[in-house]
């Protein structure tokens, strides 16, 4: 790698990480009311080992990846900027990962 590709990937993930804004429990700190709101009500509900139609049961129809092994559900504010990732994998939910970017990303392995 050269001198110049080196420092664009090191400003490219200067703009990813700041763009992230607050993480692990400063991403809590960083939540709104209606977002803790939902944390609690909706997505500390989901649970290892469950299916997207169990999923679904709780976080309704995704708003993106319908079918995908990383389907998305938006939060309840920030439009699509503000996005809730479920991973499955053999057709099971292993991972929650909610981004709003800009402010925060909070992540559960499940």
């Amino acid at each position: 790698m050269n001198r110049v590709t080196g420092i664009l990937v090191l400003l490219v993930a200067a703009a990813i990480i700041s763009a992230c804004g607050a993480t692990g429990e400063d991403a809590l700190a960083a939540m709104s009311g209606s977002e803790k709101q939902f944390l609690e009500q909706k997505v500390s509900k989901i649970h290892k080992d469950m299916t997207s139609a169990d999923v679904q049961q709780i976080l309704g129809e995704p708003y993106r990846g319908h079918g995908t092994l990383r389907p998305n559900w938006l939060g309840p504010e920030g439009g699509d900027r503000s996005q809730i990732a479920v991973y499955f994998m053999n057709g099971k939910a292993f991972k929650v990962r909610w981004m709003h970017l800009g402010k925060f990303v909070w992540d559960r392995n499940l």
